[in-house]
C-alpha cells in the first residue's frame, strides 16, 4: 500500500505540512454533512473521501506546523467524529499519513464531496 504523509520539505528547506484527517464516523449521509459543515466552520478546503471503513479529509493547502498543530487540536474537539487515536499518533510522531491505494482486502479511498472553505 501507498501511503502520502503530511510533512513537506521545500527547496528552501521550510517544513511544510498537508492537512489530512481519519475519521471514525459512522458512514451516512448525515456523518458526511456534518463533517462537510466542520471542515467550512474551520476554513478548511479540501476533499472528504471514503474508504472500507471511514471518511478522511485532505486539505487544499499546505500549513506550517503550527497551523498544523492547531488543525489536529480542532478535530480533537469533535471527537464524536475524529479517530482520535490516530491525532495522538500524529501529534507524537509530527506528521500525518493516510492511505491512497487499496489491497486484496481494502479498496482505495475515493472522493466523496469537495469542501469549499467558507468564504
Amino acid at each position: 500500500m501507498i501511503g502520502l504523509c503530511s510533512r513537506v520539505e521545500m527547496r528552501n528547506g521550510v517544513s511544510k505540512h498537508l492537512l489530512l484527517m481519519d475519521f471514525r464516523c459512522e458512514k451516512s449521509a448525515r456523518s458526511l454533512r456534518d463533517l462537510m459543515a466542520a471542515c467550512q466552520r474551520f476554513g478548511y478546503a479540501g476533499w472528504l473521501l471514503e474508504s472500507h471503513g471511514s471518511y478522511h479529509f485532505h486539505g487544499d493547502d499546505l500549513v506550517d506546523e503550527s497551523e498544523w498543530l492547531a488543525f489536529m487540536g480542532r478535530w480533537l474537539l469533535l471527537e464524536q467524529h475524529a479517530d482520535v487515536r490516530f491525532i495522538g499518533h500524529c501529534i507524537i510522531e509530527r506528521v500525518s499519513c493516510l492511505r491512497l491505494t487499496g489491497n486484496r482486502v481494502w479498496r482505495a479511498p475515493k472522493a466523496v464531496a469537495r469542501v469549499s472553505a467558507k468564504a
